[in-house]
């Protein structure tokens, strides 16, 4: 029994609807075999073209080895087993390595043209183009000259397996194992079609319930609300359960820390030293280029100064400099607040139009470019947003409170805004129903 408020989930992952009916060779079929219609390029892949050499692979291994010379990770060691397993199968979904009868069914088919043999189907007149390719011999050597070696399934010897050359014919030779070589696929006409399971679910748990345990998933402090998708892939198949959980966290009620002003809870005081606020609410703090957590102090010391534009769309939680629990406004924040100010000397006056509660912000000197420290007291604090490349949106009070653009580059105070949800949070005691 959980302690939560939410809807009893249950999930289908293993759930899946198979079908038998045949389908059509999704490349090139010669003689009954169905032949991919590209080398392996990356495992899993294709490559983009008949013609393209793709990756090079050590039998029974499933790393896909590039056309250079760089030998990082080379494994010159002999793989293993019999035949090749179908976990280090490197064709795509569907397809295999050939076996040494798939590669007979094509000895009376084929002619050669410059750089690359020609299979054609004797019935329906279909071809494919397998190319000749370079490829890695001992200790990874890139050996550049064009061979027709390609992979079979299946090993000769502890050192050796089987492989398809031309050398007179196509026929079966054997080479090394640790050799790396081309792969064309065939389907692997066994593998059965299924549709994909997909359900939807919601639930809702408390902020102080974390962690908690979706399936086999634990959500974890400071888990956000969201849509959550979980994809299980069950392996003989590749049939998907695809299931969508709409999470949301509720916080606990708790009162504003600072201010509240139209619903937003103000900081009663600028941003002084990264993580800590000004020691009274009419004190500068100190200043602040956008999306950066470096703090610039009131003198002009420029040494360290960045004259370069940050990144980014919105300020970055790790550059944030606020206070943990506290956050730079958005310009929704700052909306919230226009009509509730009145200019008292060098401060503006904030004023809750229900509570009648406070805050007061001061003008301050600012620092512009090259880090230079400009002492015309003016109201300009960041927000979150950047506008473009080189401006980022800031509060500002000529000819009233309102947004307006800024170089990044520039250094202004900031004024934090409470980072939390007013939401409450009930307990009801639920059980959860999960079928995985």
């Amino acid at each position: 029994m959980k302690k939560i408020l939410c809807l009893s989930c249950i999930l289908f992952f293993c759930e899946h609807v198979f079908s038998q009916e045949a389908k059509p060779c999704p490349g090139v079929l010669i003689n009954g075999v169905c032949w991919a219609k590209s080398n392996v390029d990356k495992p899993g892949s294709f490559a983009s073209t008949p013609e393209a050499w793709g990756m090079l692979y050590q039998w029974n291994r499933i790393r896909g080895w590039p056309h250079n010379t760089d030998t990082t990770g080379w494994d010159d060691t002999d793989a293993g087993g019999d035949y090749w397993e179908a976990n280090n199968d490197p064709c795509p979904y569907g397809w295999r390595v050939p076996t040494q009868e798939e590669l007979n069914s094509i000895k009376g088919c084929n002619v050669r043209e410059e750089h690359v043999w020609k299979i054609t189907d004797p019935a329906t007149g279909k071809s494919m183009i397998i190319p000749y390719t370079p490829t890695r011999e001992y200790y990874g050597t890139y050996h550049g000259l064009f061979a027709w070696f390609y992979w079979v399934n299946s090993a000769y010897d502890n050192d050796e397996a089987f492989a398809a050359t031309t050398v007179p014919y196509i026929r079966a030779t054997t080479l090394p194992k640790k050799w790396a070589l081309p792969m064309r696929c065939v389907a692997d006409w066994n593998v059965q079609e299924c549709e994909d399971i997909k359900r939807d679910t919601s639930v809702t748990i408390c902020a102080k319930d974390l962690p908690y345990d979706f399936c086999d998933t634990v959500f974890q402090e400071g888990t956000l609300s969201g849509t959550y998708i979980f994809q299980r892939i069950q392996a003989l198949t590749g049939c998907d359960s695809i299931v969508t959980l709409k999470l949301t966290v509720a916080q606990e009620a708790k009162p504003c820390p600072g201010v509240l002003i139209k619903g937003v809870c103000w900081a009663k005081s600028n941003v002084d030293k990264p993580g800590t606020f000004a020691s009274t609410p009419e004190a500068f703090g100190m200043l602040y280029q956008w999306n950066r957590k470096k703090a610039w102090a009131h003198n002009t010391d420029t040494t360290g100064w960045d004259d370069t534009d940050a990144g980014g769309d919105y300020w970055e939680a790790n550059n944030d400099p606020c206070p943990y629990g506290w956050r730079v406004p958005t310009q929704e924040d700052l909306n919230s607040i226009k009509d509730c100010y009145v200019r008292e000397g060098y401060v503006l006056k904030m004023t809750d139009p229900t509570t009648g509660k406070s805050i007061i912000m001061p003008r301050t000197p600012t620092r512009i470019y090259y880090g230079t420290y400009r002492e015309g007291f003016v109201w300009n604090y960041w927000v979150n947003s950047a506008y473009d490349n080189d401006e980022a949106y800031v509060m500002h009070a000529v000819p009233y409170l309102r947004i307006s653009t800024l170089p990044k580059k520039w250094a202004l105070p900031v004024r934090c805004v409470a980072d939390w949800n007013v939401q409450e949070c009930e307990d009801k005691e639920e059980e959860v129903e999960v079928t995985i």
